[in-house]
């Protein structure tokens, strides 16, 4: 996964370094500054691994 990520971020790199940005279907998604400029909705990828469970926290007196 790192590895795609990482291919990922050198793409915005390269785009960044011409200085274009990125468009998708003719709108612009990544800012010359490698920014998400993008509509946030309807994003979606693969599903991820599973977190660690959270410490638990302070149970206040009643």
């Amino acid at each position: 996964m790192y590895r795609r990520l990482q291919a990922v971020k050198n793409t915005i790199d390269t785009l960044t370094d011409n200085n274009t940005g990125l468009k998708i279907g003719g709108t612009k998604v990544i800012s010359n500054s490698g920014a998400w400029v993008g509509n946030p909705t309807g994003l979606r990828g693969e599903k991820g691994d599973k977190g660690d469970t959270g410490a638990t926290g302070i149970i206040p007196f009643a």
